[in-house]
């Protein structure tokens, strides 16, 4: 690393910045989200010479500690043949690489492919066996040499299957057999990595969902102790000071308050907050139970 830094010492004269030293501009990286080091990369020329340099492996080190650091449902190593900055585009810029439009939501990485779409160009992309078999003319055994993805089915790529035909027919027919045998071998550890890695995503989301149910389970369980402890007081003379089925309606009108979906812990400072607007809404549950009760 020490070599990279002495040969990349840099001054960014287009700017107003001074001189930024490599060790902490490295510091600096190792500290920041992969979507900010992406942002970071252009900035300026300099700093996307320095993030974006394929040979360096001070760089490839700067974007694994940035994925380790920030994104747990992606602790697997980055594929092989493909950079760390590759793989971190794929998993986490926003735009389908095929139509180029940004989505909030529905696009992913699909592992077996090595492309991030859009629902609509995956579906678009994306050809059965008959139908590969139908319109390249190609033998089933040598579709064991293709990555597929399960739907209903075995789907293939249609950009994948077009360059894997156009190379098999320029193999000389003795090669052909050599040549079929790595390409099967290929095409197996291929998919096993891509399978691990959406086990990793999906244990990862798994787990997640799993912590976020268990924290709003104990925020709802120390809600409840709290209207329980409400419920139990009594006045002077050992009477209670609240009607059971009166406060039962004033929880229920309450919900909004009490944010049953949040992570948050449910604390004493947010039941001193909370405990005022309850009894004033049981005072208005209240008038509003006894009026009834004289109309009928």
């Amino acid at each position: 690393m020490s070599n990279f830094i002495e040969s990349h010492r840099f001054q960014i004269s287009s700017s107003k910045f001074p001189t930024i030293a490599p060790e902490i501009f490295i510091k600096i990286c190792t500290d920041l989200h992969p979507i900010d080091l992406l942002t970071l990369a252009r900035v300026c020329r300099t700093f996307r010479q320095y993030l974006v340099s394929e040979n360096s492996t001070s760089t490839n080190l700067v974007w694994k500690q940035a994925r380790e650091n920030f994104l747990p449902h992606y602790s697997l190593p980055a594929p092989p043949s493909t950079t760390e900055l590759e793989y971190i585009r794929l998993i986490v810029e926003k735009n389908c690489q095929l139509c180029g439009k940004k989505y909030t939501f529905g696009y992913r990485p699909y592992f077996e492919f090595m492309v991030r779409c859009c629902p609509t160009c995956f579906n678009k992309n994306l050809l059965g066996v008959r139908e590969v078999k139908s319109m390249f003319n190609m033998n089933s055994h040598i579709l064991l040499c293709l990555p597929s993805f399960d739907r209903g089915g075995l789907k293939f790529w249609i950009p994948q299957v077009k360059k894997f035909n156009e190379e098999y027919l320029t193999i000389p027919d003795e090669e052909k057999s050599k040549w079929f045998n790595q390409q099967v071998i290929e095409t197996r550890n291929r998919m096993s990595d891509a399978h691990a890695r959406n086990a990793n995503r999906q244990n990862w989301l798994n787990d997640r969902v799993k912590e976020i149910r268990e924290k709003q389970k104990l925020r709802q369980e120390a809600i409840f102790a709290k209207m329980t402890e409400l419920a139990a007081e009594t006045n002077n003379d050992g009477t209670k000071k609240f009607e059971e089925v009166i406060l039962r309606f004033t929880r229920y009108s309450m919900d909004r308050f009490f944010n049953w979906g949040s992570t948050q812990p449910f604390s004493d400072r947010s039941w001193h907050m909370i405990r005022p607007k309850i009894l004033a809404e049981y005072a208005v549950q209240y008038k509003k139970f006894y009026m009834k009760r004289e109309n009928e």
